[in-house]
């Protein structure tokens, strides 16, 4: 496990280029071919932040090592978020 010294629940206050490129060097570090991401609508901000630096880090570009992404869900945290079709009165 590799933990970084990001605010606890506040990580939009952070530039996600900070966040992307903690991830960028994890993966050239580890050239993983398979990435475990938070799905995007986690309603967790720090989970969110965590699965755009992710998804930038590991965009299609020479000597990318990711071949598969997989999203995984937060119980707890997912079912929260209202559906985009769901009205509000």
């Amino acid at each position: 496990m590799h933990l970084h010294d990001f605010p606890d629940n506040r990580m939009d206050s952070l530039d996600l280029l900070d966040v992307v490129k903690v991830v960028e060097s994890f993966i050239e570090k580890n050239k993983p071919v398979v990435v475990y991401n938070h799905h995007r609508g986690d309603v967790n901000i720090d989970h969110t932040v965590i699965h755009d630096a992710v998804i930038a880090a590991i965009r299609p570009q020479q000597g990318n090592y990711v071949k598969t992404v997989l999203f995984f869900e937060t119980v707890s945290s997912i079912e929260l978020r209202p559906s985009q079709s769901q009205k509000f009165i």
